[in-house]
């Protein structure tokens, strides 16, 4: 069990996953409102050397960013509860980034399957 207590916990925890990703991998991120899924997101965003600023692509859904070796797309879909909307999903999953997506379930019937 890995326990984040504060913003230097998350950090560190953030710097020791992106050692683990490579191209193609997605993360699910999902919890109550402020449980700490863009704060993460920035994190992973700074170890993956993202000079933009990350923010919350709530009303946007999706965006973005260029990493140091990779790139990395950051969804929202809070906004896509009890809609089935398909916003071209695959192309970023298919894309060869790595994917952070916040409140999944909203759409998981688009979510790569896993083998």
């Amino acid at each position: 069990m890995i326990k984040i207590k504060n913003l230097e916990d998350m950090e560190t925890f953030a710097g020791i996953l992106t050692k683990y990703l490579s191209a193609g991998d997605v993360i699910l991120l999902n919890g109550d409102l402020g449980a700490g899924k863009t704060t993460l997101s920035q994190f992973i965003g700074k170890a993956l050397g993202v000079k933009r600023n990350i923010n919350s692509p709530t009303f946007n859904i999706i965006k973005s960013y260029q990493g140091s070796h990779l790139k990395l797309h950051h969804m929202d879909c809070y906004r896509l509860e009890n809609t089935e909307e398909d916003l071209g999903f695959d192309e970023y999953f298919e894309d060869q980034a790595i994917v952070l997506i916040e409140w999944s379930q909203f759409i998981s019937e688009y979510l790569p399957v896993t083998s």
